[in-house]
This record gives C-alpha cells, sequence and structure tokens, in this order.
C-alpha cells in the first residue's frame, strides 16, 4: 500500500496538474509580495501586512484555495484513469483493486495538504518580515491552521473522488456543491449547516472573521455558533474514512467504460 501510495505521488509530482496546483497555491505568497513592492513605493505605507494574515489563512486559504484545489485533484483520481483508457490496465495489476484506488486517494489527499502547508508557512514567513512574526499569529494558531487543512484535504479530496467516480463531468457539480452549498448553507444558522464541512472546519480555524461589517456570509457565520472541537474533528474523520470506503468500493459495482470523444 505505501510503495502504490508513494507511486502515485510521484507520478503527481511530475505532472502538469501538479505545475497548476503548485502556481494556484502561491497565490497567497505572490499577493503578499505584490504587498510589500506597493509598501516599498510608499502607496500602502500605513497597511499592515502582518495584521491582514488571518483574514488572509481565512478566506483565501479555508474557503477558496482548498476546496477549490480539492475539486481538481479529489475529481481526477479515478475519472482521469477512466478517461485516458488506463484504468484497465491499472487494474490488471497484481494488488487488490480497493488498494489501488485507496493508495492513489491518499496519495492525492497528502499532495494537497502538502501544497497548502507550503504556501500557509510561506505567506506566513512573509508576512513576519513586516513587523516580525509575533505580530502575525503565534506558533501555535499556526499549527492549528495547519492541521486543520489538513483535515479539510483529506475530507475534500475524498469526496470529491467520489463525486469523480459516481458521475460522468463531475467537476461542475463539484464546483456547485463547492462554491454553492457549502458556501450559503455552512453559513446560516440552523440544523443543515450540520451537512456541510465547512462548517467542521470553520468550527476548528484558529483565525475567525471578527467583523460584523461585511457581506452577508461574514455577518451570518460571526453569529453562527461553533461545534465543539472534539465533535468537529470527530465528524471530519468519520466522513473522510466513509468517502474513502465509498471511492474504493465503486469499482467493485460500477462499470467504467472509456469513450472516444
Amino acid at each position: 500500500m505505501l510503495s502504490l501510495a508513494q507511486f502515485f505521488f510521484k507520478c503527481f509530482i511530475r505532472s502538469r496538474r501538479m505545475l497548476w496546483m503548485g502556481l494556484l497555491g502561491m497565490i497567497p505568497v505572490f499577493s503578499v509580495m505584490i504587498l510589500y513592492i506597493l509598501k516599498l513605493f510608499g502607496i500602502l505605507e500605513d497597511f499592515s501586512i502582518a495584521g491582514m494574515f488571518s483574514k488572509m489563512a481565512f478566506s483565501m486559504y479555508l474557503h477558496f484555495l482548498m476546496p477549490l484545489m480539492a475539486v481538481f485533484i479529489g475529481t481526477s483520481v479515478i475519472i482521469d484513469e477512466v478517461e485516458s483508457g488506463t484504468l484497465p490496465y491499472l487494474l490488471v495489476r497484481p494488488v487488490p483493486r480497493w488498494q489501488i484506488i485507496l493508495a492513489k486517494t491518499l496519495a492525492s489527499d497528502v499532495l494537497l495538504a502538502l501544497i497548502l502547508t507550503v504556501s500557509l508557512t510561506m505567506t506566513y514567513l512573509l508576512a513576519g518580515l513586516d513587523e516580525g512574526l509575533a505580530a502575525v499569529c503565534s506558533a501555535g494558531d499556526l499549527i492549528a491552521a495547519v492541521f486543520v487543512l489538513i483535515l479539510g484535504s483529506f475530507a475534500y479530496v475524498s469526496l470529491f473522488s467520489t463525486i469523480g467516480g459516481a458521475i460522468r463531468k463531475p467537476v461542475m457539480t463539484s464546483l456547485l456543491f463547492t462554491f454553492g452549498w457549502e458556501k450559503i448553507v455552512g453559513s446560516i444558522p440552523g440544523s443543515l449547516r450540520y451537512t456541510t464541512l465547512i462548517y467542521y472546519l470553520n468550527s476548528l480555524f484558529p483565525f475567525k472573521e471578527k467583523t460584523t461589517t461585511g457581506n452577508l456570509f461574514s455577518l451570518l457565520r460571526s453569529t453562527t455558533a461553533s461545534a465543539a472541537v472534539w465533535k468537529a474533528i470527530l465528524v471530519l474523520v468519520v466522513l473522510s474514512g466513509i468517502f474513502h470506503f465509498i471511492t474504493v468500493s465503486l469499482l467493485s459495482w460500477k462499470e467504467y467504460v472509456h469513450q472516444e470523444e
């Protein structure tokens, strides 16, 4: 299993998708660099880069980059093999089918978690050049943020790998779920929020939206109670396990046919 996961991880590293995901993950880093350039020329002379790190971590990483990248990485676990016609050759290996798909899914989980961790850490270090790392956030908050992003990576990638294996053209469906259902329902009070992953991730994330003004989603989130830490972790771990199980089970009952365009 470990050797299979390593094989898929190395394939991901050398793929074109890794290049695009890496560039996407570096958007916050490039943004901080641009802010420093603007400060250097006196355009943002009184702007605190260190002070904006928590907001960037919450909005850019938790609510945008992680789910968006998970859509493209997760949906490709099975569908890429189907569309390229390589799935039959992959499944004839002298290894149980479930181990092959599970190894590829886990490699995808680790890939997204690694990109987000490296990017967030680089953004943190760059932001610290402004007023010192202590002004950015505590080391404990940074570690907690990384932990939540790792949990979210495993949950979202496994969910979208399930969607990718269950339906044709899964990317649009996954995007609608991410920026429709997750964003809207996860922000409103009521029991429906418990059906979203982002509600539990918000509950764990160390950086919260403290403003009482802004867009509607910000106002709704500020009035929504958080889940208990142990409950949020348990739900995310259990859901991640369930989605991984469904993904590896799809090959047992669903027939995949490569169709030429």
